[in-house]
C-alpha cells in the first residue's frame, strides 16, 4: 500500500482557506451576474409598464373627449326634443281650435242658435257672434253651382283664420 504523505496541519488549513476563498469568489461572481440579469429584467418590465401606462392614459383621454362630445350631442338632442314637444303641443292646440271652429260653422249652417254654439263648441260670446256673422255672409253670397269644393276650402280657410285670430289674442269678432 502506498503511503500517505503527511502534510503539516497548518498547510492543510491554508489549502482549506484558499479553497474556501475561491468558492466565495465564484459565488460572489455568480451573484453579481444574477443581480445584473435581474436588474436588466426589472428595467425592461418598468419600461413595458410605462409604455402600457402611457397607452392606457391616451386611450382614457380619447374616451373622455368622446364622452364630452356625446354629452354635448345628448344635450342638443334633448333641447330639440323639448322644442318639438312644444311645437307639437302648439299644433295640437291649433288643430283642436280648427276642429272646434269648423264644428261651429257647420252647426251655424244648420241653424243652431248662438247659445247652443257657445255650449256645444265651447265658444265665448264674441267667437259665437263671429261664427254667426260668417254664416250670414255665406248665405247672402250667391252660390256657385259647380264650386262645392271651393266652398269647403273657403270654409276651412275661414275656420283657420278664426283660429289664428283667436290664438293671436284677438276677440274673434271682426271690426265693423
Amino acid at each position: 500500500m502506498e503511503q500517505l504523505i503527511a502534510l503539516p496541519p497548518s498547510l492543510i488549513a491554508g489549502i482549506a482557506v484558499v479553497l474556501a476563498l475561491a468558492c466565495l469568489l465564484v459565488m460572489q461572481h455568480r451573484h453579481a451576474r444574477l443581480n445584473h440579469a435581474l436588474s436588466l429584467q426589472l428595467q425592461q418590465l418598468q419600461a413595458g409598464m410605462e409604455s402600457t401606462t402611457r397607452h392606457l392614459v391616451g386611450k382614457i383621454d380619447d374616451n373622455e373627449r368622446v364622452i364630452e362630445q356625446l354629452d354635448i350631442e345628448v344635450s342638443r338632442l334633448l333641447a330639440r326634443v323639448r322644442e318639438l314637444k312644444q311645437h307639437q303641443s302648439s299644433v295640437d292646440a291649433r288643430r283642436r281650435d280648427t276642429q272646434r271652429y269648423g264644428d261651429a260653422l257647420r252647426l251655424a249652417r244648420q241653424g243652431t242658435s248662438m247659445d247652443l254654439l257657445m255650449d256645444t263648441c265651447g265658444l265665448n260670446k264674441g267667437e259665437a257672434d263671429l261664427v254667426m256673422q260668417l254664416n250670414r255672409k255665406k248665405r247672402r253670397a250667391p252660390a256657385a253651382p259647380v264650386a262645392a269644393p271651393a266652398v269647403r276650402a273657403s270654409q276651412s280657410t275661414q275656420a283657420k283664420a278664426l283660429a289664428s285670430a283667436l290664438a293671436a289674442g284677438g276677440s274673434g269678432v271682426p271690426p265693423r
